[in-house]
């Protein structure tokens, strides 16, 4: 498993180039694909057609919510956290094959601040863009990668409540 600070120096390493030459139309094709998966899950939750199992931990520890297709793929999994002021919510979106293509982190403040992250994932598993409001400043980067998983079947096992 990789540590947040090789899973950033990945990012780097990747996002940089993605932008050059031809790489930028690929780029661009990718999201597309990866916004009409978003699209069709939002479609599927709407028409009722995800199957929706939820768990929350004791107190104010997170909830999760895992969302699978007739199949039993995985197409959506969100982990919400927070405290009396303030939420973070971590919603992960997954292709018909079950990868990771599009993660969404939001935070947002009793004091009205809203922060978002979006990372784009290719279909390897790599992250070739992270496009971010305002700095996060409230937020970590180690924070970031410790609730981002490409395995949601797993991390929805290990129960890791507090």
């Amino acid at each position: 498993m990789q540590t947040p600070r090789r899973w950033l120096t990945a990012i780097m390493l990747v996002v940089a180039p993605a932008f050059l030459g031809a790489q930028a139309a690929d780029s661009s094709a990718l999201k597309a694909d990866i916004r009409r998966n978003y699209q069709e899950i939002n479609d599927l939750a709407q028409r009722g057609q995800l199957t929706v199992k939820q768990r929350k931990c004791p107190g104010v520890a997170p909830e999760f919510s895992l969302m699978t297709d007739r199949a039993g793929v995985i197409r959506r999994y969100v982990l919400t956290t927070g405290t009396d002021d303030s939420a973070l919510s971590f919603q992960h979106d997954y292709d018909r094959a079950g990868r990771l293509t599009f993660v969404l982190v939001t935070y947002g403040s009793v004091h009205g601040q809203t922060y978002e992250w979006r990372l784009y994932f290719s279909p390897s598993g790599r992250v070739f863009d992270l496009i971010r409001t305002a700095g996060m400043a409230p937020f970590n980067e180690a924070l970031l990668w410790k609730y981002v998983t490409s395995a949601p079947a797993i991390d929805w096992k290990s129960n890791w409540c507090p």
